[in-house]
């Protein structure tokens, strides 16, 4: 059972339309015309800020969004030794079901 707070608080939330639009992301016609895959795409995200905080190198965060499309192994090698350090956080859960994760 909610307290009064708590249902305050949610039949005010209830009340609105919530979208997230990832305006962090470069605009679609930019990620098609650099045949971004969605993979080396998403670790250049929120996700990115975890890595580095862990030791993933910048320069590298760069080159995944200026080189087009990369193949998973590409990059992976670069991520994995760092990935058990972020893979529980809520940026990475997403993509954590990855098999080659």
């Amino acid at each position: 059972m909610l307290s009064r707070l708590a249902r305050d608080l949610y039949d005010e939330i209830s009340e609105h339309n919530f979208l997230d639009s990832q305006e962090h992301l470069p605009p679609e016609a930019e990620y098609l015309a650099k045949n971004f895959s969605g993979l080396n795409m998403y670790p250049g995200g929120h996700i990115w800020w975890n890595l580095e905080s862990v030791g993933v190198d910048a320069i590298f965060k760069n080159r995944l969004r200026e080189d087009g499309f990369l193949l998973v192994e590409t990059w992976w090698l670069q991520i994995k030794p760092y990935w058990k350090q972020v893979k529980y956080t809520s940026c990475a859960g997403a993509v954590s079901s990855f098999p080659i994760l």
